[in-house]
């Protein structure tokens, strides 16, 4: 009996973690950011266990992340140092760990209108690209920011570039969930469980 009270013990200690990775993390940069554009080579923005680290390009070159509570940008853009595609502009995304994306939002972002065509980015992510601004992912919009729901986004890092005539906004928020484990690690805890099973179960014969 006290063996089996320890190995249910050792599983629940186990699991833990893995229930708090259902947690979904928002890192909101509209409204929360400073009153005037700040410039920052690698800003750190931290929510829970989730960390992300964000860079930024201007015509293929390094650039800095320009902070202001409209938005995160690329610092030397024509339009308020918004992300644009006539630099070239780009955010690089980078997790502390593997997440799920769920949904992004982007501030400044225009719809397709009558007849007009509205803003355009690609979101990339390990060999994957999904382009912003067409089909099921034309957007919905808020006062303000876009936002754009999200399935099967799963990386660590993502690349945020923008690609439309004359395209510009920011990057508003994003939300993001730790991944669940892939099948090896489920089946490596598993094994691990049965051997401590096993120990018990010999320790228990011995006695």
């Amino acid at each position: 009996m006290q063996s089996t009270r320890w190995l249910a013990g050792l599983a629940l200690v186990a699991l833990t973690p893995l229930a708090a990775q259902a947690t979904t993390a928002t890192f909101d940069f509209y409204g929360n950011g400073p009153l005037l554009e700040q410039a920052s080579t690698l800003p750190v923005f931290t929510n829970g266990t989730l960390s992300l680290e964000a860079s930024a390009k201007a015509k293929g070159a390094s650039a800095q992340v320009v902070l202001s509570n409209t938005g995160l940008g690329v610092e030397g853009g024509a339009f308020a140092n918004s992300i644009e595609s006539n630099t070239g502009d780009a955010l690089t995304l980078t997790f502390n760990q593997t997440v799920n994306l769920s949904a992004i939002q982007l501030s400044y972002w225009d719809k397709d209108g009558w007849l007009t065509t509205g803003d355009r980015a690609t979101l990339s992510w390990g060999g994957n690209t999904l382009t912003l601004g067409t089909g099921s992912l034309q957007g919905s919009s808020g006062w303000e920011s876009t936002s754009f729901s999200l399935t099967g986004v799963v990386g660590k890092t993502f690349t945020l570039t923008a690609t439309g005539t004359g395209t510009q906004f920011r990057l508003a928020g994003l939300s993001a969930t730790p991944a669940v484990p892939e099948p090896g690690t489920w089946a490596t805890m598993g094994l691990g469980l049965l051997g401590v099973a096993a120990i018990a179960q010999r320790r228990r014969r011995a006695d």
